[in-house]
């Protein structure tokens, strides 16, 4: 879904109607204009309002919207390592065109992690959360960079079903893996 043309509106009030939900409002104080760009889904309305010339930088309100949310993706689950329990990890990728703030995600299932912090995934970047950071990064050579964090709970060798939401609580991937076909046996 591709965000429509922006448009410059009056500091007037504007009604939108009630099927946007990706919204971006950008203040310019010099020509005392608002650019509003949209997506469709659910919302309720935008105003724009007038900013003073004092203003030193444009001030811009995004509200997320779950297009955006959507291109981050669960792409890997190490579980049932040979190395041992220590070496499980759940992998993203932000496989849109946008850096994602993770700050209030979480995972829910087989582990529990929860994003607390400030945490950018770079267009196009993976992220681990590890059982074990710091066996990670030594017995399979992962920047600790890349790894958030650590995970509470264990990764069931057997499967489960593993779900990644945003910080309005919103899933936004899950996945149900296994150690039965069509999965690799050989996590056994």
């Amino acid at each position: 879904m591709q965000p429509k043309q922006a448009r410059l509106y009056p500091w007037d009030s504007l009604q939108t109607s009630d099927r946007i939900s990706g919204l971006a409002v950008r203040i310019q104080p010099r020509e005392e204009s608002c650019e509003m760009t949209s997506r469709s889904a659910p919302s309720r309305s935008a105003h724009c309002w007038p900013c003073s010339k004092s203003c030193l930088a444009a001030f811009v309100l995004t509200l997320l919207s779950t297009a955006l949310h959507s291109q981050v993706r669960i792409s890997e689950i190490h579980y049932n390592p040979a190395g041992g329990s220590d070496l499980e990890f759940v992998e993203l990728h932000n496989a849109g065109g946008a850096a994602v703030d993770l700050r209030g995600w979480c995972f829910s299932g087989g582990i529990d992690f929860a994003f607390t912090r400030s945490t950018p995934l770079a267009a196009g970047a993976y992220l681990v959360v590890a059982r074990n950071a710091a066996a990670l990064a030594a017995e399979l050579g992962v920047d600790p960079s890349r790894i958030a964090g650590e995970l509470a709970g264990r990764l069931d060798d057997s499967g489960e079903r593993l779900s990644l939401s945003d910080a309005a609580g919103r899933r936004v991937d899950g996945v149900r893996y296994d150690d039965a076909w069509p999965f690799d046996p050989s996590a056994d």
